[in-house]
């Protein structure tokens, strides 16, 4: 990257051709299908680094609407692949045949998805049924990339629509199907109209439905704007999975604690959520500091709801993710139109103790 002042950052790259153009793939083994019958694609990624063209460049690329170049010099934008006509038309299109672009990245499908929430566009429709049909190659993606697109989706304003399209294109079944399940519970509240996953009701109790809760809570991070804050990593996740793992510990065994005697339960709590949550942590390569201080934000939610005597709070406010808590609190009531001067009085405090609120890494 090119650095300028003001925190002005430029990514410069090579021009890149398509290696399957220019390397052959090594002969297969008995090694390369362990478990789906399919090659590993790792030698083709080993290969990228294939100097091209500037319109190999473009071709190469995943969608039309992202290949296009910029010519300083004759301030003009260079169009080789349709992408102008694509972003008149309001569509996202795959360059070449989608399955098989998806076979070759299939981290390509959630960001079709991203893209076309984000501009309020529509997915063309052999790009769509590709998605459709190729979910389960999910399973062959980066570990480390599907990390990095998670919390692009969840921080850039379009979190609730692009995971609702993912939960209805299936793609959600393969990638989190801990939240599948979760969200396909049957659930008898309400009984009158309102409060459904399609419309997140405004002025939702503290115990609406958990699953209504996540949706609930896509939208106001969607308002609040996790990026535009420089929120950590750790609010995304409390955001997306902390209503599955809190009605987890409070259905399973949370209710043990159910009397009030929530001192002795916080190392439980923690190894519970801990558990249940790998899977999902191991999947996508997760930062462990990020997944710690998770549980603390979770943990740390009924306290302020129902805030302690002042000797907890006074330790609360110390805690190295207490800011990032009070920030999912105020999401919890933005999310259930809630009371927001609770927050403010949070904030108060933790000023009347000298504590100056900041995100910070555990």
């Amino acid at each position: 990257p090119v650095r300028f002042p003001g925190d002005h950052v430029v990514e410069v790259a090579t021009f890149r051709g398509d290696p399957d153009e220019h390397v052959a793939p090594p002969p297969e083994t008995a090694g390369d299908r362990p478990e789906g019958g399919r090659r590993h694609a790792s030698w083709r990624h080993s290969a990228e680094n294939v100097f091209g063209t500037p319109p190999e460049d473009a071709r190469r690329r995943d969608f039309t609407i992202n290949a296009l170049f910029y010519d300083p010099i004759e301030d003009e934008v260079i169009d080789w692949v349709g992408g102008l006509e694509d972003i008149d038309s309001g569509v996202v299109r795959s360059i070449g045949v989608p399955q098989a672009r998806i076979k070759e990245d299939p981290v390509r499908m959630l960001r079709a998805v991203h893209f076309a929430e984000r501009l309020d566009f529509r997915i063309e429709p052999s790009l769509e049924e590709a998605i459709q049909h190729e979910a389960a190659t999910l399973d062959d993606a980066s570990q480390a990339r599907l990390y990095v697109e998670l919390i692009k989706m969840l921080s850039r304003g379009r979190a609730h629509g692009t995971f609702r399209r993912l939960y209805e294109l299936g793609v959600l079944d393969v990638w989190l199907p801990e939240l599948v399940a979760f969200f396909d519970q049957p659930v008898s509240w309400p009984a009158e109209s309102g409060g459904t996953h399609e419309e997140a009701s405004r002025g939702e109790p503290v115990d609406a439905p958990p699953a209504h809760a996540t949706w609930n809570l896509l939208g106001a991070a969607d308002r609040w704007g996790i990026a535009a804050h420089k929120a950590p990593e750790s609010l995304a996740l409390a955001v997306l999975f902390g209503p599955w793992l809190r009605n987890a510990w409070r259905s399973g065994p949370g209710r043990r604690y159910a009397d009030g005697r929530r001192g002795g339960a916080v190392g439980p709590f923690m190894t519970f959520v801990e558990e249940l949550f790998r899977p999902v942590a191991v999947r996508m390569s997760l930062p462990r500091w990020a997944a710690t201080q998770m549980r603390d934000v979770l943990w740390m939610l009924d306290d302020l709801r129902e805030p302690p005597p002042p000797k907890q709070r006074r330790r609360m406010v110390r805690r190295p993710g207490f800011a990032v808590a009070l920030a999912f609190y105020e999401l919890d009531l933005i999310s259930r139109d809630g009371d927001l001067g609770k927050v403010d009085q949070w904030r108060a405090f933790a000023e009347e103790e000298g504590v100056r609120l900041s995100f910070q890494k555990p």
